[in-house]
């Protein structure tokens, strides 16, 4: 499995907007990103507690609803989500927001880290956007905090998934020479710019991710079921140094 990467789900509570927390935490487990504050024990969280957890993950995962509406007709997010990005900031941790339409930036978060808005009525039109900025964080975070010494290079193989070898299970095995089981490669897919608008579409609907990789062999699951069309991808292969002591 590709290692994982430990993250504070800053987040709204309230049952209005549990659909758009499960969307979220199902691409973050997809990803292998391991969410902490998501369960009903820390509903009430003290800033304190927030605090050291926000202190013990890589990077701080917002999606900022909408709450509070003001005088001009602007949302406000909920006061802990943005008192939780107000503790990450201060503690110099990593920030990926995701603002929901109509909510203010507050006038900060373009300082504070990046931010991505998004509609909760077409989340899964957005689908690509948000995976793709979900990965390149996952990237910068995951890599920054190698040692300079790790031996990092990367490889991009262009590849065709072909509707016919797709498995009941809606698995795809994929055969690559030379790789091998993490930790010392860590491996994804990914669209590419040869992509038709109708395979692109394809592509976002069916929620492609990798599933598990051993020597020579990678594995991938379409989440949201196998695609009827076939579709030309990237693979990325982030290769490490293997330590003498593995």
């Amino acid at each position: 499995m590709i290692s994982p990467l430990v993250a504070f789900f800053s987040c709204s509570f309230k049952d209005v907007d549990k659909s758009v927390n499960d969307y979220f935490l199902s691409i973050f487990n997809a990803l292998g990103i391991i969410c902490k504050n998501v369960s009903g024990g820390f509903i009430a969280t003290p800033p304190e507690q927030a605090r050291a957890i926000i202190e013990d993950s890589s990077l701080l995962i917002a999606v900022a609803v909408k709450r509070t509406e003001t005088t001009s007709g602007e949302w406000k997010m909920p006061d802990s989500v943005s008192n939780e990005i107000s503790i990450a900031f201060g503690l110099g941790k990593k920030m990926l927001i995701f603002l929901e339409e109509s909510v203010g930036d507050d006038g900060f978060l373009s300082s504070y880290g990046t931010y991505h808005r998004f509609n909760r009525d077409k989340l899964l039109e957005q689908n690509g956007e948000i995976i793709s900025t979900l990965f390149e964080a996952r990237f910068v975070v995951k890599n920054e905090d190698r040692d300079d010494d790790s031996g990092f290079n990367g490889i991009i193989i262009p590849y065709t998934l072909l509707a016919s070898d797709w498995k009941e299970n809606c698995t795809y095995e994929i055969n690559i020479s030379g790789l091998l089981p993490t930790p010392y490669m860590e491996v994804y897919e990914d669209s590419t710019p040869e992509m038709t608008p109708v395979q692109k579409d394809a592509y976002d609907k069916a929620l492609i991710f990798w599933d598990s990789q051993e020597e020579g062999k990678l594995t991938i699951k379409a989440f949201n079921g196998a695609p009827k069309i076939d579709l030309p991808i990237a693979i990325i292969i982030n290769k490490f140094k293997q330590k003498s002591s593995l």
